[in-house]
């Protein structure tokens, strides 16, 4: 019963590692480009546009290219 249930730990072990692996490769990139720009815009009344995003989950590693900024002209007032 013993190595049934190390068996059962390490795939299970697997499995989570698994998922954060397509987490951080695949679903963090994906939400960064097409949810940052609209929460930027809600947040802060900024224009913000990412191009092509690459994350690696293993060495907390963010590259994002052609990030841009476009604040409003006016200051704006935080309540």
């Amino acid at each position: 019963m013993k190595r049934r249930s190390a068996w059962t730990l390490l795939a299970v072990c697997a499995l989570l590692l698994g998922l954060y692996a397509l987490a951080g490769f695949a679903l963090l990139p994906y939400l960064i480009e097409r949810k940052a720009p609209a929460f930027a815009a809600e947040r802060l009344g900024a224009e913000l546009s990412v191009g092509d995003t690459r994350f690696n989950p293993f060495l907390l590693r963010l590259v994002a290219q052609d990030v841009r900024l476009n604040s409003p002209s006016a200051p704006r007032k935080w309540a």
